[in-house]
């Protein structure tokens, strides 16, 4: 996982998994991708990972 301070990546598999920090409005907001398509926006850093790698689980083919 490399990370900077408004941005983190990560990589599991094939899977590329991004989440930046942004403001909107005077709210801070994450925005998190799966790669490089924008997934969605959530309060907090840990939820947004948390809810990619649970996107990336469910489209995973067994």
């Amino acid at each position: 996982m490399r990370s900077r301070p408004h941005y983190i990546h990560f990589r599991r598999g094939r899977q590329l998994f991004g989440v930046r920090r942004v403001t909107a409005g005077d709210r801070l907001q994450f925005v998190g991708s799966l790669n490089g398509i924008d997934c969605g926006t959530w309060p907090t850093k840990e939820a947004a990972v948390q809810a990619l790698l649970r996107r990336a689980a469910s489209n995973v083919p067994y």
